[in-house]
């Protein structure tokens, strides 16, 4: 049997817009000006986008940094060709993770004491960035304790390039809370400082400090969620500002069905009249929310359908009756934009309960990503194939 992994046959697939990451990225790099540089955050498969083809366009635009969330992610950055500086903003492992970060040239998070040890046994230079706790009551060395930490880290042979921190209510233009957690940052540099400390790399601005608080843009900006078009509070955007994925699929079966016809798992649906259905090829595996049939939506040729029935793991169905005649292999929409409709994260988390952020993590790996640039496919990124040369 060959080796060689199977490749996606199916239509479901993550459509990236590399064209709209691009006015994205510019309109934050305006922002941040030419004096500032600006770390990318790609954890999470850059929120479910796909961090190789994100993080590989970022860097041909001349994106300074990366940040993710664990080794592992930056690790997969490298071998996908990610050459500038990564940084992992989350919790390492201990020695390993260290040892294994400093292998792959990866820079660290410090937050608290028990890392110096760490580091000062992994066997070569750890590069690292400090994180401070002023008030997300998380990972940090609060600023009381900031002379002891120096001290300790001054026999740990650990490089302190960079330090950080985390606001807790950016998204919100009107926080009080942002303003109090900068002062409270600054101070901390200020005492670093003192302690014989220069770190060039001074960041707290995420997506919504970009957006709301100038004045935390420091040395280092840390957007990620505007990179990607979508607003870390409701709302839009406005231009140059441009979402840049959708979940795409096409039409498998479309049939016809009598009044009362039950539809999915447990019968949960039945026609109200004469229906029109048609079956797509996406599911909970997918990312499709299983609750979705509760007055979820797709768009088919620039229209609402509703969804009728149980999502099921690999199918969802909807009713196309009142839509002009639909046939097998028509494209559905169901996250992005198709004519003049729109089905956007914002309103999918909110019919759920929850943020942005999470409706692109439900997006499972088995869904390839597809990169466009002038509407053609130029990169992809799958656990089941990858293009050639894309180093995925």
């Amino acid at each position: 049997m060959s080796n060689t992994p199977p490749p996606n046959l199916r239509p479901t697939a993550m459509h990236i817009d590399l064209d709209a990451l691009g006015a994205n990225f510019n309109a934050v790099r305006e922002k941040a000006g030419p004096e500032r540089r600006i770390c990318a955050v790609v954890k999470a498969n850059a929120y479910g986008h796909g961090a190789t083809i994100v993080s590989r366009r970022l860097q041909k635009l001349g994106c300074d940094h990366f940040g993710v969330a664990l080794v592992e992610e930056g690790i997969e950055l490298r071998r996908a060709g990610i050459e500038k500086p990564i940084v992992v903003l989350g919790a390492v492992a201990g020695e390993e993770g260290i040892r294994a970060a400093a292998e792959h040239d990866i820079e660290i998070a410090i937050h608290n004491f028990e890392l110096l040890p760490a580091a000062a046994a992994a066997g070569r230079p750890v590069r690292a960035h400090l994180k401070v706790e002023t008030g997300m009551g998380r990972l940090g060395v609060k600023p009381a304790r900031i002379g002891e930490w120096c001290a300790a880290a001054q026999s740990s042979g650990v490089e302190l390039v960079g330090v950080y921190t985390t606001f807790s209510s950016s998204d919100a233009a009107n926080s009080d809370r942002t303003p109090r957690q900068l002062e409270r940052f600054l101070g901390a540099i200020e005492k670093i400082r003192g302690c014989g400390y220069d770190p060039p790399m001074l960041h707290a601005a995420n997506s919504g400090a970009v957006l709301n608080f100038p004045e935390s843009l420091l040395t280092m900006l840390r957007p990620g969620l505007v990179l990607l078009g979508v607003p870390p509070a409701k709302g839009r955007l406005g231009a140059p500002f441009k979402p840049v994925a959708s979940l795409r699929t096409r039409v498998a079966q479309v049939d016809e069905f009598p009044q009362g016809y039950r539809f999915g798992y447990s019968g949960s649906f039945a026609a109200a009249r004469p229906s029109r259905i048609a079956v797509l090829p996406a599911g909970y595996a997918d990312g499709v929310n299983r609750l979705l049939d509760r007055g979820g939506e797709v768009l088919i040729g620039g229209r609402r359908a509703p969804v009728v029935g149980r999502v099921s793991m690999d199918l969802v169905t909807v009713d196309v009756t009142d839509l002009p005649p639909v046939g097998v292999g028509d494209e559905a929409v169901l996250l992005g934009s198709q004519g003049e409709e729109e089905i956007g994260a914002w309103e999918i988390a909110e019919r759920f309960g929850t943020i942005p952020w999470e409706v692109f993590c439900w997006i499972g790996d088995r869904v390839p990503r597809l990169g466009f640039n002038g509407g053609s496919l130029v990169d992809a990124a799958s656990r089941f194939r990858s293009m050639p040369g894309s180093g995925c």
